[in-house]
């Protein structure tokens, strides 16, 4: 008697899965290039196939199933970074949003999405001034401090976010600056350095180090050979060659779309 897994056999199912992965992969890669042009601009097609990988894990394993909503998830990731859902200044967000209910509980997508349009909606004049922002960075190294305290790096960041910093309030923020501070530690990062880093990941999201939505900061933070962190000078460069060309790849988008 015929039996099913005469039919559907270990390699059949291998095949539908790479399919299945195929034709999502291909909706991602559409998405991105259709909706979200500036990252399609600065991302090469290898990046941004590491990207959706990405995406897709940290989705799965939140209980997202169907192509719908990992799209959906996706595109949360182009606001607040790949690994948005541990990082310490989105944590009321989350919780408004029940994404921080019981182990086992979909998260709803709907009210993520809402509680980033009224982040982007509190936050967005942090960049209305492209000077002051840059001088507020540079700022950073101009008073530099060997050891900064807690409260020192908090301002610091606070000067570069005004906006970013007065959503999350003091004991936010300082609760931020500390968890960014020891992932910074890891790296051996200290002073203005480790400020710095700070101060980048409140836009760029906790985990930008790592995340493949900046190819540029992954690669400076990637060890010289032969070493387990990052020569200081390569990642001070990567750092300000990386950030200065992306916001001004942002200026430049932002002045096209004004004319």
């Amino acid at each position: 008697m015929l039996k099913l897994s005469d039919i559907v056999t270990e390699a059949a199912e291998d095949a539908a899965q790479r399919m299945a992965w195929d034709n999502y992969e291909r909706s991602a890669l559409e998405l991105i290039d259709e909706q979200y042009l500036a990252v399609a601009a600065r991302l090469s097609l290898t990046e941004r196939q590491a990207l959706v990988a990405q995406s897709h894990k940290n989705a799965k394993a939140l209980g997202f199933v169907t192509g719908r909503d990992h799209l959906k998830y996706l595109s949360a990731v182009f606001f607040w970074g790949s690994f948005f859902t541990t990082d310490p200044q989105f944590y009321q967000a989350l919780l408004r949003a029940g994404w921080l209910d019981a182990p086992g509980h979909r998260p709803s997508l709907t009210r993520l999405a809402h509680e980033i349009d009224l982040y982007a909606d509190a936050t967005g004049g942090d960049l209305a001034s492209y000077s002051r922002f840059m001088d507020a960075l540079a700022g950073i190294y101009r008073d530099a401090d060997t050891q900064p305290a807690l409260q020192t790096v908090c301002d610091s960041c606070a000067r570069v976010w005004p906006h970013r910093a007065a959503r999350l309030g003091p004991d936010g923020l300082a609760g931020f600056v500390a968890a960014a501070g020891k992932r910074a530690h890891g790296y051996g990062l200290a002073g203005p350095d480790l400020t710095l880093f700070c101060a980048l990941a409140l836009y760029f999201g906790y985990g930008f180090d790592c995340d493949p939505l900046y190819p540029w900061a992954v690669q400076a933070f990637a060890p010289s050979s032969g070493a387990d962190q990052p020569d200081p000078e390569q990642w001070r460069r990567g750092m300000v060659s990386g950030v200065r060309a992306f916001f001004d790849a942002r200026q430049t988008a932002k002045g096209t779309e004004a004319t």
